[in-house]
C-alpha cells in the first residue's frame, strides 16, 4: 500500500466546509519562522489578489493545503461566491493527489500543473511545496497561456513563503 493522505470524498469535503467550530480567519493565520527565526504573518491574500488582478478575465483564485482545505481565497467575479471557490479547491484535492501518485508510480515524476477546460472557462492548478497547490479560475474566451504564466509566477512567490 502507498503512504498517502486519505481520499477526499464529497461527504468529507462538505463536513469540513460546514465545520461550525472552525477557527476564525484571524485565528487560522499562517505563521512561518524557518528562515528569519521570528514568526511573521504571511499575506497569501495579497499574493492571490495580485494574481487575479494581473490576469484579464480571472474569476477567482484559491490556495489550498494537501487535504483540500483552503488557506486563502480571492474572488473577482460577483457571480462566484467564496464558498463555491473553496469547494472548487477542495474537490481538486482528490484528483490532484491521485494524479500525482499515478504520475510518480509510472515514472512521469511529480505533477506540476493541471489545466481543465470547462464550459464556463478554464481551471488552472499549480503545485507548491509540501502538498499545497493554488487554483486559478478564468472566464470563457480568456487565453490560457498568459493566465498559466501568471499562475506560475504567483506559485513561485507563494512557494518562497512556505
Amino acid at each position: 500500500t502507498r503512504n498517502r493522505p486519505p481520499k477526499m470524498t464529497p461527504s468529507t469535503i462538505a463536513a469540513r466546509l460546514s465545520n461550525v467550530d472552525a477557527p476564525s480567519r484571524a485565528e487560522a493565520a499562517c505563521y512561518h519562522s524557518d528562515r528569519a527565526g521570528t514568526s511573521a504573518a504571511v499575506s497569501f491574500r495579497g499574493m492571490l489578489t495580485s494574481l487575479v488582478e494581473r490576469v484579464s478575465g480571472a474569476r477567482g483564485a484559491v490556495f489550498c493545503d494537501h487535504e483540500g482545505e483552503s488557506v486563502e481565497v480571492v474572488i473577482r467575479d460577483a457571480a462566484l461566491s467564496e464558498y463555491e471557490m473553496r469547494v472548487v479547491g477542495a474537490q481538486l484535492a482528490s484528483v490532484w493527489v491521485d494524479l500525482t501518485a499515478s504520475a510518480r508510480e509510472r515514472g512521469a515524476g511529480a505533477l506540476i500543473e493541471l489545466r481543465l477546460g470547462c464550459s464556463a472557462g478554464t481551471l488552472l492548478c499549480r503545485s507548491l511545496p509540501e502538498g499545497y497547490y493554488v487554483v486559478l479560475l478564468v472566464g470563457m474566451g480568456v487565453p490560457g497561456a498568459p493566465a498559466a504564466f501568471a499562475l506560475r509566477a504567483a506559485a513561485a512567490d507563494i512557494a518562497m513563503e512556505l
